[in-house]
């Protein structure tokens, strides 16, 4: 069955793909300042829609990566593990959001699969951002486990369903949980993924 399904993503990621790739190529030249409408419904309305395309391609990698969750695991070093990480918090919360990030100076190099941690954190902090919380990201070392929290001034639920699926693929876990003060903190655990690596060169 699992085989089944990953097959029915993958026929329709391949299918999809292609046009929503030229959706989004066609929409960008016009959501850009110097070439967008003099009408502010018409270009906000662009730029809706450019914005939708480009989480449904999203979208679709996630659903590929859930169906088949085979790790593809790099050495991260810490600044690599920060940039990923901010890049994650620029999907959720746009190009001028910025989020704290907290990453010990000697944290040893992660084991971990790049695309498929942005897309998990990408979900939780999407998640977060659309409730319009503060949101800071703590990274930790536990043994050899890594652990990633992302904490938000709210009650909500930060969590999305696919993104338990997704953390999977990094050989992790997510964890939701309150703070002392109430607010939602979220963790992801990734198992091992501080053990050293063989024949990975650090990035």
């Amino acid at each position: 069955r699992c085989a089944l399904q990953a097959g029915l993503v993958a026929a329709v990621d391949h299918d999809r793909r292609p046009p929503l790739t030229t959706v989004v190529g066609a929409l960008q030249p016009l959501a850009r300042p110097e070439f967008a409408p003099a009408d502010p419904d018409l270009a906000a309305l662009l730029t809706s829609a450019l914005g939708q395309a480009q989480r449904l391609r999203s979208l679709l990698g996630d659903l590929l990566l859930a169906a088949s969750p085979e790790a593809h695991g790099e050495n991260l070093l810490p600044r690599t593990l920060r940039e990923l990480i901010a890049e994650a918090a620029r999907a959720g919360t746009g190009e001028s959001g910025v989020v704290p990030i907290e990453i010990p100076a000697d944290l040893p190099p992660v084991t971990v699969d790049p695309t498929a941690l942005r897309r998990v954190l990408d979900g939780v902090l999407r998640r977060a951002c659309r409730q319009g919380l503060a949101v800071r990201a703590e990274v930790a070392a536990w043994g050899e486990d890594l652990v990633i929290a992302v904490s938000a001034d709210g009650a909500g639920p930060l969590i999305p369903e696919l993104s338990t699926r997704l953390a999977t693929a990094v050989g992790g876990r997510l964890e939701e949980s309150r703070n002392a003060d109430g607010n939602a903190v979220v963790q992801l655990v990734l198992s091992g993924a501080l053990r050293p690596a063989q024949g990975l060169s650090p990035t």
